[in-house]
């Protein structure tokens, strides 16, 4: 089974061995964790046309603060992430640094960032 597209996570591997009845005569389970920053890039690309995170506190901040914002929450992102923020960051995508960043804090906020970043940072 070829997991080339399988994107970042947590998964299960189950394994069950049948009899020509279709009786179980045993089972195995293997957590295993996928990092696969190239397919969490694309989605996080494609994620950009639902969203105009322009309208958002993301869409103020100027390049450098882009590229800052990102490094310094870099200690915070799930370590699966972390591999993705670095490739978001070289390829210079100012599109998706914004869009990680948004899904950053609307992850941790669980409300409208633009709301509680106003009444925290001035820009």
């Amino acid at each position: 089974m070829d997991i080339g597209t399988l994107p970042s996570g947590n998964y299960l591997l189950v394994v069950d061995v049948r009899d020509r009845e279709r009786q179980l005569i045993g089972s195995r389970t293997i957590a295993f964790q996928r990092s696969n920053p190239l397919v969490d890039a694309e989605e996080l690309e494609q994620a950009l046309a639902a969203v105009d995170v322009n309208d958002e506190f993301v869409g103020k901040l100027t390049p450098e603060e882009l590229r800052y914002s990102l490094k310094a929450i870099l200690p915070l992102v799930p370590q699966q992430d972390a591999e993705l923020v670095d490739i978001i960051l070289r390829n210079d995508s100012l599109a998706a640094q914004r869009m990680y960043l948004y899904k950053f804090w609307l992850e941790k906020i669980a409300s409208k960032p633009s709301q509680r970043m106003r009444n925290t940072w001035k820009w």
